[in-house]
């Protein structure tokens, strides 16, 4: 598993004050996937806080276990969350961590994507969280 320079940087959006903040996310995949329901958006991003913090501690603790097979799982279930969220940055580093072999858990890309997934899904949910209050 081997993630260009380019892999490894976050999309940049430039705020209204001239700064390139990180986009972690697309909410216009959230607000097309709803429908522009607001009340449906509300329940999605409900879902994604409850579950995503628990992903994320399985595949964290899976990589500290050296479990393959619980690593591949939860990278697998996390794929089809990065996806449809529009996490782009996330997309090759959780099917990398899907496709990793028993070899590569001591690899430093590993490592690597180990800790980007978490860190952003971490992000992504307390950003979520403000969304709701």
């Amino acid at each position: 598993m081997h993630f260009s320079q380019d892999q490894r940087l976050f999309l940049m959006k430039t705020d209204p004050s001239g700064i390139q903040i990180p986009v972690l996310y697309d909410y216009e995949v959230l607000v097309k996937l709803s429908y522009s329901n607001k009340e449906f958006e509300k329940r999605l991003l409900h879902i994604f806080i409850e579950t995503v913090p628990v992903s994320i501690a399985k595949l964290k603790s899976a990589f500290e276990q050296k479990d393959l097979a619980l690593l591949k799982a939860t990278a697998h279930k996390l794929k089809t969350t990065v996806h449809s969220m529009g996490i782009q940055q996330l997309q090759e580093p959780v099917l990398a961590l899907e496709n990793t072999g028993h070899d590569a858990l001591e690899n430093p890309e590993t490592v690597y994507a180990v800790a980007q997934v978490y860190t952003t899904l971490d992000a992504i949910v307390q950003e979520f969280k403000l969304r709701l209050t």
